[in-house]
């Protein structure tokens, strides 16, 4: 095969690597999958409660006041370009903290599977741990 017939088969191939990764981008934006992100406060502290406000590009959720054991739940879909990002910024006693809580590209991988999938976080005296499954946990914001 001659370089010529070479390069057109390195861009078929490609073309339908993109095209794959479209349709499966297309099946889980199309099916309706939504994301929910629970924020959950587990600072065994009953005197200082845990603030969250948690927005998007484009939305403010509100600032929450969380006391030991309750949580802040949302919900979101993917965009078609996967851009979606939700940040939070925390602020407990004199601490502070931004966090990612939903990032498109890193999450709809690991939180969980199926139709209903979850973004478990749980707030704690060094930082904040995620979970996709709500069992196994690892801290990804230390404060």
């Amino acid at each position: 095969m001659n370089s010529f017939g070479g390069l057109w088969l390195v861009l078929l191939v490609a073309l339908c690597l993109i095209h794959q990764q479209a349709l499966a981008i297309h099946e889980n934006i199309a099916a309706g999958k939504r994301y929910h992100i629970i924020i959950t406060n587990d600072i065994h502290n009953d005197v200082v409660p845990l603030q969250v406000r948690c927005k998007s590009k484009t939305e403010d959720l509100g600032m929450r006041t969380l006391f030991p054991g309750a949580a802040y739940f949302f919900s979101t879909k993917l965009d078609y370009f996967r851009r979606k990002l939700y940040f939070c910024f925390n602020v407990w006693g004199q601490k502070s903290r931004y966090f990612e809580a939903f990032k498109a590209t890193r999450d709809e991988g690991r939180c969980g599977h199926g139709k209903m999938r979850y973004c478990f976080w749980s707030a704690r005296e060094d930082g904040f741990y995620f979970s996709g499954d709500n069992s196994t946990w690892v801290n990804e914001y230390p404060w």
